[in-house]
């Protein structure tokens, strides 16, 4: 089953307001001295049980985003010319070739280029 990108932020996000919601209901239940344990509770561990798992989640989220960005615009590339080496792509994308490889193969899979890989040549062709 695959999550899409856009539920992992809205996940992500939820989880970082309801985490600053139990911040702050801590906050105001130890500033008002209310003679309760969900005060402390709320400010001790309702905010870390939401705020990491959020933050992971919106993190992921981004960099899905980021690594779709980055597979159109390799397919883009390809479009305007028949073939681009493994140095090209690195080049254009600040990668290293062994991750230049991983991102053409990943594009090629993913179905973002009809195109096939040369290891001979380490070359991406359509």
């Amino acid at each position: 089953m695959m999550i899409s990108r856009h539920t992992l932020f809205t996940l992500g996000t939820f989880a970082l307001i309801l985490g600053t919601l139990a911040l702050v209901l801590g906050i105001l239940g130890v500033a008002f001295r209310v003679q309760t344990d969900y005060a402390v509770f709320f400010l001790a561990v309702c905010p870390l049980a939401f705020f990491i798992p959020g933050a992971l989640l919106t993190w992921v989220s981004y960099r899905l985003g980021r690594r779709n960005k980055a597979l159109r615009a390799l397919a883009e590339t390809l479009r305007k010319r028949q073939e681009i080496s493994v140095t090209e792509i690195a080049s254009q994308f600040q990668t290293d070739e062994a991750g230049a490889v991983r991102l053409a193969l990943m594009a090629i899979r993913e179905g973002y280029v009809e195109a096939s890989y040369d290891p001979a040549r380490r070359v991406l062709r359509r």
